[in-house]
């Protein structure tokens, strides 16, 4: 038992709704939605599985790294995209040729689409919380 604002509240029947006066109208919004966060994730892999990759590193390639548009030659993330792109169309050995981290990039990110994936379940009640929930 704990009293607040003059009333007295039992710990079991207790819930936000109780304490703060209103709905919580910032949950009630963003109930139908899916993370934003997964959604770039899961776009991104199937834009890269859909995308063609060239046969050559061709150098005149557009690129978004500000290295490379800074006129540097070499940038640390430079070919991990197309690495993941060959990686995703079944051309392990290209990947690596493209770039070492394209396999352990790709563990990660599918690691992390399943995380989100499950704690979208979790927050929707499909599935129930476990002990040891990541």
């Amino acid at each position: 038992m704990f009293t607040h604002k003059g009333k007295i509240y039992d710990y079991v029947k207790c819930n936000n709704k109780a304490l703060s006066g209103s709905k919580n109208k910032s949950k009630m919004k963003t109930r139908g939605l899916v993370s934003f966060e997964l959604l770039i994730w899961v776009a991104a892999l199937i834009l890269l599985a859909m995308n063609s990759v060239p046969e050559v590193d061709a150098a005149d390639h557009f690129s978004l790294c500000p290295l490379a548009n800074l006129g540097f030659d070499w940038c640390p993330g430079c070919g991990l995209g197309r690495s993941l792109s060959h990686l995703l169309h079944g051309e392990v050995e290209q990947s690596l040729q493209m770039h070492w981290f394209g396999i352990p990039a790709l563990m990660v990110l599918l690691y992390r689409i399943f995380s989100l994936s499950k704690q979208e379940l979790v927050k929707r009640n499909l599935i129930r919380k476990e002990k040891y929930y990541v």
